[in-house]
This record gives C-alpha cells, structure tokens and sequence, in this order.
C-alpha cells in the first residue's frame, strides 16, 4: 500500500513538473508580446494601401438561424470591397440556408457574395467544402469563420495587416463564446477560453501547434502547396490544426502567427445543452489520434496524463486517505498553474467576471478532460 501511494506520488510529481512547465512556457509567450488593439489598428491602416486580395470561405450545413447575420458582418468590413470576396459553400444542407443565402444576395444587391454547393460529398464533410471553396477563390489570401459566428468591421484588417510580413503564411486570431446563463455555459466559455489561450500563449511563445477554422487566414499558394487537407481526411475535425501543422512543417513554425488584436475577436455561440458540448468536444479530441506535430503530441500527452493522475490519487484517496494530501497538493499546483494565463486572456476578451466560476471549474476539469479523451477513441463520423 506505501509503495502504491509512493509510485501514484512519484507520478503526480514528474507529471505536475511538466504541465507546470508547459503552461509556464504558454504563459510567457502570452505575456511577452504587448501587442494591443491600438498597434492592431495602426498596422491595419498602413496594410491597406498595399492591397492584399481576399476571399472569405464559409462552409454551412444547416445555419438557417445564423448564417444571414454573418454575412451582415462580413459585407460591414472596414477592408476595400473591390479587394474582396465572400465564398459561401453549402455542404447539404436540409433547411432553408440556400434559399436564406440567395434572398440575401438579391436583397443586397451583391455580386461580393458567391454560393456554392458542394455535391461531390467524399465522406469528410466540412473539409470538401472549404476546399472547394478555395479552389474557387481569387483572392491572394483566404480566410475561413463559421456560420454561427460574429465578427467585427475590423477582422479582415486585422488579420491581413500580418501577410505584410512575405514570411507569415497562417495568421489564427482570438475566438470566443457568448456568455451563457447556465452553469453548464458559464464552463463552455471558461474551457473554450482555456484553448484558446493555451493555442495562443503556445504560438506567441513560438511554438505554434492549435488554433481554431472560427478565425483563420493564410496564403492561397501556401495551401496549394501543402496539398490542403490531403492526408487527413479521414478525421471529422481538424481542418484548422491538421492545416497549421502542415504549414508549420512547409515552411517553419515562425511562419504561423496569432493576431493578439481586439478588432479580430471572433465570437460564437456555446454548445446547446450538456450532451452536444461533450459530444462536440469528443468529436474535436478525436482528431488527436493524427497527431504528428512534436508540440500538440507533447502537449496533449502531458495534459492528459496529469488530469488523469489527478483523478486517480482522488478515487484511490477512498482507499488509502493519504493520497489525498498528494491530490490536495497538486490540485492547487494546477490551480496557480492555469490562473495567470486564464487571468490574462479573459482579461483580452472582456470576460474576465468569469473568472468567478474558476475554483468550481478546476474541481470538474480533470474528470471531464479524462472522460472525453477517452470517448475521443470511438469519436462520430458527422459535422
């Protein structure tokens, strides 16, 4: 029983190091760069006479209630119209989003707006449509959100004023939920924000390996050449980080970088209810199993091993009651551990009266980490 409780200590210890040092390295790179809004919008002003050409990709399946006040946004942008394009695949959808798409073309009046549809279905959903989307794009730099997603006037701007740089071939920025009114919400937005931050802080410090298709841009012929999503088909997910690690392996990982700027904040909506925010996060956990990037390997091992010891050292506390003194230990080590980095970015997107619900989503986080990764090995075959 000692050796138990020595070996399960052991393992909390060596384990507790290495997510203190992965997070210690995620919360320099967010720290470190001190680029604001106000820098944002200064680089976004000199981008523009240059005249990057841009097309907007937008897959949809089913986005009959959100898709009509994307395209407000997009047609909102501060970016030139002349230089830009909205792509708008349809993946077959069974509501009424072509017809919603179609009346809002004739409504506006605009030749910016392209439908198209993707018939050619080949199994990996999401993907087939954003690359047919490109493929039929002009623009020098595409960029991809969701139907259910909102943006400002300034997000083209933002994101495109960093392809000043000749080098920079992927440019992710910041994603963020809608605040929700139910506790199980309130722990959507807070694990989302801590994604989003760790995918961030990681890239800021260098090491990019995670990001999110809710707001993404990069070079045509960069996707071109890395044969866009060829090789993963076979994952739901992924058309955003399986993308990144390609690039990142094409062309070096100092050609993808995060837009720390306010006027590119994407927001989206949480999950409907408990099942589908599990379901969801199962179905993007899943991709992991295709994970050749050293960066996401070791991060993903690391999370997942210390969560997991975390949980057990607390069932096996029910047998032997000085483990808990271990978990007490090392609960609180992650708790300080993950509070400057949640601390700094809620603080970025003008969330951080969430921070509230941080103590209890501490308590939860290890077992739903654990129980997810898990489920992620049988993950659906459907976006």
């Amino acid at each position: 029983m000692v050796i138990g409780v020595f070996v399960i200590g052991l393992l909390l210890l060596v384990a507790g190091i290495m997510y203190l040092m992965l997070i210690g390295i995620f919360t320099l790179g967010w720290y470190r760069n001190k680029e604001s809004s106000v820098v944002g919008r200064q680089l976004v002003q000199m981008a523009k006479p240059e005249g990057s050409s841009v097309s907007v990709v937008i897959a949809v399946r089913n986005e009959e209630e959100f898709i009509e006040d994307l395209m407000n946004d997009l047609l909102l942008q501060d970016y030139q119209e002349n230089l830009m394009e909205i792509i708008v695949v349809d993946d077959h959808s069974t509501d009424g989003t072509v017809k919603i798409i179609n009346d809002f073309i004739v409504r506006k009046g605009t030749a910016r707006i392209i439908l198209l549809k993707n018939k050619d279905y080949k199994g990996s959903g999401k993907k087939d449509a954003i690359s047919l989307g490109v493929a039929h794009s002009k623009g020098e730099i595409v960029l991809t959100t969701d139907a259910d997603c909102r943006v400002g006037p300034g997000w083209i701007s933002s994101l495109i004023s960093h392809f000043r740089d000749e080098h920079k071939m992927m440019v992710f920025g910041p994603v963020m939920y809608f605040k929700g009114k139910k506790i199980s919400e309130h722990f959507q937005v807070l694990e989302f924000a801590g994604l989003m931050a760790s995918g961030a802080g990681a890239a800021l410090a260098g090491l990019p390996f995670m990001c999110s298709g809710a707001n993404l841009a990069y070079r045509k012929e960069a996707f071109s050449k890395v044969n866009g999503f060829e090789g993963n088909e076979k994952y739901l997910s992924g058309d955003d980080v399986f993308l990144l690690h390609k690039m990142k392996k094409a062309f070096g990982r100092k050609t993808v970088h995060f837009c720390k700027d306010k006027n590119a904040l994407v927001t989206t909506y949480p999950a409907e209810g408990l099942w589908k925010f599990i379901s969801q996060r199962i179905r993007w956990a899943s991709k992991s199993k295709g994970y050749k990037d050293i960066t996401a390997v070791w991060t993903s091992i690391i999370v997942f091993s210390f969560n997991l010891l975390l949980m057990l050292s607390l069932v096996a506390g029910l047998i032997n009651p000085g483990l808990f003194v271990w978990s007490a230990w090392f609960f609180l080590l992650k708790i300080l551990t993950d509070l400057p980095l949640m601390f700094g970015f809620t603080g970025f997107t003008g969330q951080r009266k969430l921070m509230f619900w941080y103590l209890p989503f501490q308590a939860v986080y290890p077992f739903y980490v654990v129980v997810a990764g898990m489920a992620s090995l049988f993950g659906r075959r459907k976006w």
